[in-house]
């Protein structure tokens, strides 16, 4: 998946990538340009829109631990042991009154 990214230390606020912007998505506020990814649906009408150089179409990795995917197995262990903890402790709790 890929995202327009402004770099606010080049951009002039021009507005050329707002009123490009078919979304709606990008305004410029404090005179740099800013993108609600709410509302962007990363169509790429703005890719080559900015004269100096400051929106560039970025490619997101995803961090590597999300493909190793949920452990099932692990998962069920840690669950089964805590309901025993939890178990252990209202045994205590139950001895204290």
């Amino acid at each position: 998946m890929w995202i327009p990214v402004i770099d606010v230390l080049i951009c002039k606020g021009c507005g050329d990538c707002a009123q490009a912007c078919p979304d709606n998505a990008i305004t410029v506020v404090d005179k740099k340009a800013a993108i609600d990814y709410n509302g962007c649906t990363c169509c790429g009408v703005c890719n080559n829109i900015c004269r100096v150089g400051a929106l560039a179409i970025k490619t997101l990795e995803m961090p590597p631990i999300l493909n190793e995917g949920v452990q099932l197995t692990t998962l069920k262990n840690e669950v089964k042991q805590l309901k025993q903890d939890l178990k252990e402790m209202r045994k205590d709790m139950r001895r204290l009154r």
